[in-house]
């Protein structure tokens, strides 16, 4: 056995010509060698792995492309059915019976671009899947059979690696109608904020969501107090209306004045109400508090007597609604009873100069009563302050004008006798004190009176 001397390619005997190469042997090259030299090995790997062995080439490269060919096959096999909506299906087929939201999760999917699918979106769709177990054998079955089940459908959402489809479950866009009796409440949503309910009895959209069983909770908070609802709802019919009714009472106040404000649970709030009818709250059905009305002038403050809510109920009005002065007898006692003191000693005269703390109206009234005759002895003793305490009202001129219920005891021509008035008052701001703008007399009074010292 001998070997090329060219290309190193194995040689029989009586060989004068390559079969590798096809150069010609030189005789002596023919030879039998039991042994293979370094160098001769080497040719031999270049003979093999070279251009100039064009058949063994071929051979390699033909078994080169048929392993890559078995492999993209398998490959193809394998994605197709790994994307395909048979296998889709049951995955989440397994999702749902395992209760597993986040593996839902991956395979929902929305056309509409503001509906973002998250966990607990996942989480709200197994809830109304698993609602019944009829629903959910109806949804599988249908998925497995490439059809359509109410508000879900599998449908192909693009390419993986430009030939494998793409299958997802596609949900549709829930959205959400709510009307409440309460302005301005709060709208959840499984514990996320979607929103505000701004007008009573006006329905406001939400949404979109995906289709699943939800908490909603509505929830008035407000300076009165906080109520809530809660109810579990369905999304699944595209459009859902919901009417949330919170437990809730309002206060009907007619006011005689402008600029009022409330004291709630010994708190001063931030709300006004101007003279006529006005609407308080809402409060909470069942809050139980103490109302207080109050008005701050100058001179001190006006407030009306303490109101128990837990007493009151939707629409219910503040009857004989009256403010008074707080402290009763209150800072214009001293002066009510200078001026007092001095009608009895002008009635003595008939002389309307010695009234003190009177206005020229006042005056006027006093020298116009003329059942009061000349030249009697009238002696002031005491006088006292109606309980109801001062009372206010808007005049025909828009501004606020005061008056109080007061009783005197007097002596004329050596006889106790006692007098009745409603005096209507107003407070000088650059003399300080309080003028006597009108009187009148009662013929009774039923309430009580306080001495003013």
């Amino acid at each position: 056995m001998g070997f090329c001397t060219e290309c190193g390619g194995q040689l029989g005997l009586g060989q004068y010509y390559c079969p590798m190469c096809g150069k010609r042997v030189p005789g002596d090259a023919v030879r039998v060698s039991p042994f293979i030299t370094d160098d001769s090995a080497h040719r031999v790997c270049k003979a093999t792995f070279t251009r100039k062995n064009p058949l063994m080439a071929g051979r390699v490269l033909t078994a080169m492309a048929f392993i890559l060919l078995t492999v993209l096959a398998v490959f193809y096999a394998a994605g197709s059915y790994l994307t395909s909506r048979n296998h889709l299906a049951a995955r989440i087929e397994r999702a749902i019976k395992d209760g597993d939201a986040k593996e839902l999760e991956r395979h929902l999917y929305s056309s509409d671009g503001e509906l973002k699918i998250d966990e607990e979106s996942a989480k709200a769709v197994l809830k109304l899947i698993n609602r019944s177990e009829n629903f959910k054998d109806e949804l599988i079955d249908s998925l497995r059979k490439g059809r359509d089940y109410k508000c879900f459908s599998i449908i192909e959402t693009g390419r993986r690696l430009v030939i494998l489809k793409k299958y997802m479950l596609k949900v549709e866009p829930q959205y959400l109608k709510i009307t409440s009796n309460c302005e301005d409440a709060e709208v959840d949503l499984d514990g996320r904020d979607i929103g505000r309910n701004w007008r009573t009895g006006i329905s406001e959209s939400y949404g979109p969501f995906a289709p699943g069983i939800y908490n909603l909770d509505i929830i008035m908070n407000n300076q009165y107090g906080n109520s809530k609802i809660t109810k579990e709802i369905e999304l699944s019919s595209g459009e859902t209306s919901i009417y949330g009714e919170l437990g809730l009472k309002y206060i009907k106040l007619v006011s005689p004045i402008n600029g009022l404000k409330l004291v709630y649970n010994g708190k001063e709030l931030d709300t006004q109400f101007n003279k006529g009818e006005n609407t308080i709250g809402p409060f909470p059905r069942d809050s139980e508090g103490k109302l207080v009305f109050y008005k701050d002038y100058p001179w001190g403050r006006l407030q009306s007597a303490e109101y128990d809510l837990k007493n009151m109920y939707y629409n219910i009005g503040l009857n004989n609604f009256q403010i008074r002065d707080s402290g009763n007898t209150g800072t214009m006692s001293e002066d009510l009873k200078a001026f007092l003191e001095s009608f009895y000693s002008a009635v003595s005269t008939f002389d309307d100069r010695r009234l003190v703390n009177a206005t020229d109206n006042c005056r006027s009234s006093f020298m116009g009563d003329y059942h009061r005759g000349i030249n009697q002895k009238c002696v002031f003793q005491r006088c006292y302050m109606s309980s109801e305490g001062v009372t206010v009202e808007t005049n025909t001129e828009g501004e606020d004008s005061f008056a109080v219920t007061v009783k005197t005891e007097y002596q004329i021509q050596e006889a106790a006798d006692k007098d009745i008035f409603r005096l209507h008052i107003s407070y000088d701001k650059e003399g300080q004190k309080w003028l006597v703008d009108d009187f009148e007399y009662l013929q009774s009074f039923d309430g009580e009176f306080t001495e003013i010292q």
